[in-house]
């Protein structure tokens, strides 16, 4: 019975393991469409001997794809095929993901001062304030922060991520509420809508150095952090800055936003890229050839270390920080699954650096891990 149960158990893992490297493999085809394939030198064999240890059958287009963006040419471009369906869910341990990634937990697990300020939080269905206090009179709680907040963030505190479901409200005549539609934050509202697991917060403005990028929405810092298998020294793999499309308050690629790579120094590309891997070469009328560093850079890889040594069961973390209008650095998310690889690819070059080998290496030697993810999936 029990080898029958194994037996059932890797079939299951496998057929979505499959079903997840054919998602990927369908979505480049559609974005190498029209593309001129590379030709297929030792770089490029190279590329397929490295990541064919985990698919046989995976091809060389997302290796076409990036290193024709990033104009850097190396066999370590990580397949997004590769990523999903490997490395990220051996790295990270999906059954802790939800926790730590949940933003009504931030405030118990980091020190004060690091997150936007939650004014009013929802968890499992009941409302507490910023210390976790019970809030019963919740319209009440609201019209108090009119005072003192002209504006709020509203979103969800669990699988947030591509900014999906992420509302500002502004006072307007003694209420507040959203641009076009007019919705009114209220308690009916969020029991109809949101239900559950939300927090609102203060609204962050960005530094006025990174607002001038897109004044609109708050531009980002992704760092992508990798807890090294070999020594668990923490270590910065990657950096871009996100800006949101024009008029937008989110910075997501999939809300028309695109990112600009970030050197080890805190300098920006001269180009930025679409979710597609579009170039642009201005952002409101901003040049990206003029030379711009990111202010107070180490500073923010700092505080993303630490960050992320708090995150014992994630070894890959892709962080959201900002430089906020006052010049303090606030960290707005932390994404331990389904981080957003393309982007920094498409800009920088190889996801993970000199440690593609390391990483390789570990999951494939931990495959049995993968067992893990797929059971919590």
């Amino acid at each position: 019975m029990e080898k029958a149960k194994k037996i059932i158990k890797r079939a299951l893992v496998y057929y979505q393991i499959n079903n997840n490297k054919n998602k990927y493999e369908q979505k480049i085809k559609k974005l190498t469409k029209g593309i001129s394939k590379i030709n297929k030198d030792q770089v490029y064999l190279d590329h397929l001997k490295k990541w064919r240890i985990f698919d046989k059958n995976v091809t060389g287009d997302w290796f076409t794809l990036y290193s024709g963006v990033s104009e850097v040419y190396s066999p370590n471009y990580v397949p997004e095929s590769i990523y999903y369906s490997y490395l990220e869910p051996i790295l990270n341990n999906y059954e802790h993901c939800v926790s730590y990634s949940d933003k009504n937990v931030y405030d118990l697990v980091y020190r004060e001062g690091i997150f936007p300020t939650t004014l009013l939080r929802n968890i499992s269905g009941s409302f507490y304030n910023q210390n976790y206090e019970p809030v019963n009179k919740v319209d009440e709680h609201l019209d108090a922060l009119k005072t003192v907040y002209p504006e709020l963030i509203l979103k969800p505190s669990i699988a947030s991520g591509g900014g999906v479901n992420v509302i500002l409200f502004k006072l307007q005549e003694g209420k507040y509420k959203t641009g076009a539609e007019g919705i009114i934050l209220n308690k009916d509202f969020l029991d109809k809508i949101y239900k559950s697991n939300y927090v609102i917060q203060q609204k962050l403005e960005s530094h006025i150095e990174l607002s001038k990028f897109n004044p609109s929405s708050l531009n980002t810092i992704r760092v992508l952090t990798y807890r090294s298998v070999n020594s668990n020294k923490i270590n910065i793999l990657n950096c871009v800055l996100r800006v949101g499309a024009e008029g937008a308050v989110v910075d997501n690629s999939r809300a028309g936003g695109v990112a600009i790579g970030i050197d080890s120094a805190g300098r920006l590309n001269n180009f930025a890229t679409d979710k597609s891997g579009s170039k642009k070469f201005k952002l409101s009328e901003y040049d990206l050839s003029k030379k711009f560093s990111i202010p107070k850079f180490d500073n923010i890889l700092q505080l993303a270390k630490t960050i992320a040594a708090k995150n014992i069961h994630h070894r890959l973390l892709g962080l959201d920080m900002v430089v906020n209008e006052s010049g303090n650095i606030n960290c707005v998310e932390v994404n331990n699954k389904g981080n957003e690889i393309n982007f920094f690819q498409f800009n920088n070059g190889p996801l993970f650096g000199e440690f593609t080998d390391e990483i390789a290496e570990y999951c494939f030697d931990n495959m049995s891990k993968i067992y893990r993810y797929y059971a919590w999936k």
